[in-house]
């Protein structure tokens, strides 16, 4: 048995619990969890607060002082312009690489059902399959670009 110390009504009280949770399982199978808090708590983890802060500002203030509406989303940004502003704005260096910026942007684009880089596939660098229709690679001159679109926009 499991337990020296158990004695023979334990056992049943323990043994009685184990069928009844078999007894549930098999009558209403796997209860699947609603997931949606842990992926969002992932995304959050993954940004980190202050960038998270900065995203939401940098893309949806107006970009000039007036009445415009205009933001900065649908707008192609390189990936260094972004990258300077999240420092001015917060005050510190971005202590990752321009990786992990990208994979902030990427996290923010899920946590907030954006669009990364609308229109450019994005293919599997081994196989050169196609996995989504968007959130590809744009590159000109060397300089990366970022376009991240709403998708009430879209």
């Amino acid at each position: 048995m499991f337990f020296d110390e158990w004695d023979s009504e334990e056992y049943n009280r323990f043994l009685n619990l184990a069928f009844r949770c078999v007894q549930l399982y098999l009558q209403i199978g796997l209860v699947q969890t609603p997931n949606n808090d842990l992926t969002t708590r992932q995304y959050r983890a993954q940004m980190g607060e202050s960038f998270m802060l900065w995203a939401d500002q940098y893309f949806t203030e107006p970009l000039d002082s007036g009445t415009s509406t205009v933001t900065r989303l649908e707008q192609r940004i390189s990936r260094h312009e972004m990258h300077k502003d999240y420092e001015k704005v917060v005050g510190t260096k971005f202590s990752g690489s321009p990786q992990m910026f990208k994979k902030r942007l990427l996290a923010f684009c899920k946590y907030n059902q954006f669009i990364f880089n609308p229109g450019l596939p994005k293919v599997d660098k081994k196989t050169k399959i196609v996995l989504s229709q968007h959130g590809g690679r744009e590159v000109s001159g060397g300089v990366e670009y970022f376009t991240v679109l709403s998708p009430i926009n879209n």
